[in-house]
């Protein structure tokens, strides 16, 4: 959490093929707050590799708008 805490939550997810219904999800938290039976290692392996994607996805995204920016620039306007 964003005081450091730790929290165990319930997440479930209900997907679903028609086009008449939309996917659920729905997260809790749950009443057992026993994180001792998570591998505290692997949960730090898990967050670090989601924040590794992100970045990634980030500074892709900041790529493709400075080379759109730098063709824009050299541009000439007429």
């Amino acid at each position: 959490m964003e005081d450091g805490s730790w929290k165990v939550f319930i997440y479930k997810a209900r997907w679903t093929y028609y086009a008449d219904y939309s996917n659920e999800y729905k997260r809790t938290i749950a009443e057992n707050q026993d994180i001792s039976m998570f591998d505290i290692d692997e949960i730090i392996k898990n967050i670090i590799e989601e924040v590794k994607s992100s970045l990634k996805y980030i500074v892709d995204g900041k790529n493709k708008q400075l080379e759109r920016l730098q063709k824009l620039k050299s541009l000439k306007i007429s």
